[in-house]
């Protein structure tokens, strides 16, 4: 898995690896404060080693534009690790605004990725069955109508769910089985006028809903969950696993990043990423027990609609089955 091959490679740069695993750190230690230490000081500590790490990753992000990270010598790393914090402090409205310019990168590189993760999922399980030559044409009839069917039942069953928690969260996977139907649609077309088969697309259908499911829940997680300890502890995993993923896929990529965005270095990108994670991760875990942002989800949730018919139009035509690449 590509991915895993890019971890393995940031892995190798000692710097990085030191602060991945710090940025998992902060996040788990605001996490297991809010869970299981109601200490004011527990609170303080880990308030004053996010901000320091921040800060660390801003100057580094900048450093970055000059030299790569694993370039960099022990002093100048030190010397952004001295002046990290006493620049976030002087600089502090601006990485206010810096924020929210966060927020709007983290919800589309978010959305994005995940929607990469259900089109390459998909279609390498539909390439698979491509190369058995003597068996495709059943064996990906029935991928499109078996994995048809269970996301029609499993979208017809979490529409009545979540409409008797709310209503109005119906007309939600109303727009989701019309998106599917537009691109059933491109799907038929393609058949007819090129003799091609895009029948992955069901199964893409299925593993994107399950994201769908998991924003959904996040919204109404205080209404499904008696005690949201359990559920946040979930939550922070997927979202782990999702970040790791990203990360990986980036510098699976190092060589075609370097080619088609020659200003920026993969390290540059990957920092980039790390900082707004932990900023946008760290301000949902310290508004843990409020009560959840409808509108930031909401805006999440079609933003990844969004990718799934405009992309996914796309990924109809120009995809070449039995040729899956990165």
């Amino acid at each position: 898995m590509g991915f895993i091959s890019g971890l393995k490679e940031l892995f190798k740069k000692g710097i990085f690896a030191f602060i991945l695993l710090s940025f998992i750190l902060a996040w788990f230690l605001i996490l297991f404060g809010i869970t299981f230490i109601p200490s004011a000081n527990f609170h303080i500590f880990a308030g004053w080693f996010i901000a320091i790490l921040i800060g660390f990753n801003i100057v580094l992000f900048f450093f970055s534009f000059f030299k790569s990270v694993d370039k960099m010598g022990t002093a100048l790393i030190v010397i952004a690790f001295i002046i990290s914090l006493p620049l976030l402090i002087i600089f502090a409205e601006i990485v206010g605004l810096f924020f929210i310019f966060c927020f709007f990168a983290n919800l589309i590189l978010t959305s994005f990725f995940y929607f990469k993760v259900s089109i390459d999922s998909a279609t390498k399980v539909d390439d698979y069955l491509y190369k058995k030559k003597g068996s495709r044409k059943v064996t990906r009839t029935l991928e499109f109508l078996i994995f048809g069917i269970l996301d029609l039942w499993l979208l017809i069953r979490t529409a009545i769910f979540f409409g008797s928690i709310n209503p109005a969260s119906f007309i939600i996977f109303q727009i989701i089985f019309y998106v599917n139907l537009i691109l059933i649609g491109f799907v038929i077309l393609r058949l007819l006028f090129t003799k091609k088969f895009a029948a992955y697309i069901t199964l893409f259908f299925l593993l994107s809903l399950f994201y769908v499911i998991y924003i959904a829940i996040d919204i109404f997680a205080e209404i499904i969950f008696t005690g949201l300890g359990t559920y946040n502890w979930i939550s922070f995993f997927i979202d782990l696993i999702l970040f790791l993923y990203i990360i990986g896929a980036i510098y699976d990529r190092v060589d075609y990043l370097k080619e088609k965005l020659i200003i920026f270095r993969a390290d540059t990108i990957a920092l980039f990423v790390i900082i707004i994670k932990l900023l946008v991760q760290i301000n949902e875990l310290l508004n843990l027990g409020a009560p959840p942002d409808v509108t930031e989800e909401l805006m999440v949730l079609f933003v990844f609609i969004a990718f799934n018919l405009l992309i996914g139009i796309y990924s109809i035509f120009a995809h070449k089955e039995g040729k899956t690449g990165k």
